[in-house]
């Protein structure tokens, strides 16, 4: 709330959806938005939310501080979907800003619940001001691979419109046959214990 007060001087790109959590692959989606927005918006300033800093409070605040030539903006991502909650947020805003043009960066678009599809869809077409990107049809065309930890992961992957051939899954794991043969540390009274927690 601060954040948005200090921020009614200046022109500011609100940017709704942003990753709290340590994904690599979505925090290079937020670096590349907020290199994008600097390049082609060099006056304004960015303003971050993520899904826990979303509240009604919060988004009440903005609609009272904001001013009229600041922007909104929705994060990049798999969030039209009923999987998470982000879609929320995104229609509270619909909702209450239907005079400010809201931009959204490319999303997944998929709904097991096509009321709720329909639903969202209602509310952003109501708004009339959104510009939203898409970004999968031509993604599955071009990939050479789709690779997924999961065999469910998989599935949702060809019911988007994947080419099944095209798909395959690689759990998590190592091969051991391909360390194995590492030699053994000379003995210095110190246990090492080894883990990979994420590669990106």
């Amino acid at each position: 709330i601060n954040i948005i007060s200090l921020s009614k001087n200046r022109k500011t790109v609100f940017i709704f959806g942003s990753p709290g959590h340590s994904n690599m692959g979505d925090q290079a989606q937020m670096y590349c938005i907020q290199k994008w927005i600097n390049q082609n918006f060099e006056e304004y300033q960015c303003v971050f939310f993520t899904l826990r800093t979303s509240t009604d409070k919060v988004i009440r605040h903005l609609r009272k501080q904001i001013n009229s030539d600041d922007l909104l903006m929705f994060h990049s991502g798999y969030h039209l979907t009923d999987l998470y909650r982000e879609k929320d947020v995104y229609c509270k805003i619909a909702q209450l800003f239907p005079d400010f043009k809201i931009f959204i960066f490319p999303q997944t678009i998929n709904f097991k619940d096509k009321d709720e599809e329909k639903k969202i869809a209602t509310i952003f077409n109501k708004h009339g001001k959104i510009t939203l990107c898409c970004r999968d049809e031509l993604s599955y065309q071009n990939a050479q691979k789709i690779t997924s930890l999961f065999t469910k992961a998989k599935e949702i992957q060809i019911e988007m419109g994947c080419d099944p051939e095209k798909c395959q899954v690689i759990s998590n794991g190592i091969d051991y046959d391909a360390f194995s043969q590492i030699p053994l540390k000379e003995p210095d009274g110190w246990i090492d214990i080894g883990a990979v927690v994420r590669l990106a």
